[in-house]
């Protein structure tokens, strides 16, 4: 028994021995705070005298000493004297001790400007959908029943007509088609013009509205019958990507284990709910492995979607065969 204690002791003495002293890689919302307190330094101890606006943190590491040592690397916009803005970096090494209340600088910040520099407080238009953008959109959606007075649940749809404005965190102009859910579960479609200010490092204000948003009903609510099924009159891109997603699971539905390749897809209806149904049927032929030979099969296919959290689930599929090549 002592033996074993002996053992469990040392073991727990290497794993402290091995953090304690150590550089471990830490998250952007550990140097929040240490971020916020550092460009209220920055005038004095980069040379750079002027207003300094946080953009970033990144490459956030810490080490646990008598307190804790953080390195990251900050990005900020500077203001100077003149009101002319520039991008830098700056690289931070700080010393925290929260029980003593201390806090210093290890190393003084080396700054030095950001490659690829733009011109802030001008608008550039986005022309990709990026996670930032996702961010901001989905964080906005939360926010819209109380700015529009509307109960429900708003899921962003659609986003088109982005802008973006270097500021004091980053302002985002952009349309949104939300596909909102209300109380009694009864769905509709609005599209907003949304415009906000975005804040990554701050988690307490990170999105505010610059003004209040514009929404009207959505031309969607007139194409489609939110809960009943339409007939599609074409055959989209949308549909013939998930008929090709399809084919990896119908194995189990037409009993043949093989190559399923998609020849046609037809007989398309849609469902608007919290997402989108499709109905149709897609032709198959399927090269069997386990024969050697080509056989065609028809499935009748029912898929749920929803692009604001890329799902897609195959509810139901009934195969047989193709009665054009029998």
């Amino acid at each position: 028994m002592l033996k074993l204690v002996f053992v469990a002791l040392s073991l727990a003495l290497a794993a402290q021995a091995a953090s304690v002293g150590s550089w471990q890689d830490a998250t952007v919302g550990e140097v929040q705070e240490l971020a916020l307190w550092s460009t209220q330094q920055l005038s004095s101890l980069a040379g750079f005298e002027g207003d300094y606006t946080i953009q970033t943190p990144r490459n956030v590491q810490k080490q646990v000493v008598n307190g804790i040592n953080y390195k990251f690397t900050l990005d900020v916009i500077y203001r100077d004297a003149d009101n002319k803005y520039t991008f830098k970096s700056c690289d931070l090494y700080i010393y925290d001790q929260p029980h003593t209340n201390t806090r210093k600088f290890v190393k003084a910040p080396v700054c030095y400007q950001q490659q690829n520099t733009r011109i802030a407080g001008g608008w550039v238009a986005v022309n990709t959908i990026t996670d930032e953008v996702m961010d901001v959109a989905r964080i906005s959606a939360k926010q819209m029943s109380s700015q529009l007075g509307l109960e429900g649940n708003f899921n962003v749809n659609r986003i088109s007509n982005i802008q973006r404005q270097v500021v004091n965190g980053i302002n985002y102009k952009f349309t949104v088609e939300y596909l909102i859910a209300s109380p009694d579960n009864k769905y509709s479609f609005k599209v907003c013009d949304l415009a906000v200010n975005y804040k990554a490092w701050d988690s307490k204000n990170q999105l505010s509205f610059l003004s209040a948003p514009v929404c009207t009903a959505s031309p969607q609510n007139k194409e489609n019958s939110v809960g009943g099924w339409t007939q599609q009159n074409t055959v989209t891109d949308d549909v013939l990507a998930l008929a090709r997603w399809s084919t990896s699971q119908l194995s189990a539905f037409t009993g043949i284990k093989g190559d399923h390749t998609v020849m046609t897809a037809r007989n398309v209806q849609t469902q608007v709910v919290a997402g989108i149904n499709y109905k149709f049927t897609v032709d198959l032929v399927i090269n069997n492995i386990e024969t050697g030979k080509y056989t065609f099969q028809s499935c009748d296919l029912n898929i749920f979607t929803q692009s604001w959290t890329n799902t897609k689930k195959l509810v139901s599929a009934q195969c047989g065969p193709n009665p054009q090549f029998q």
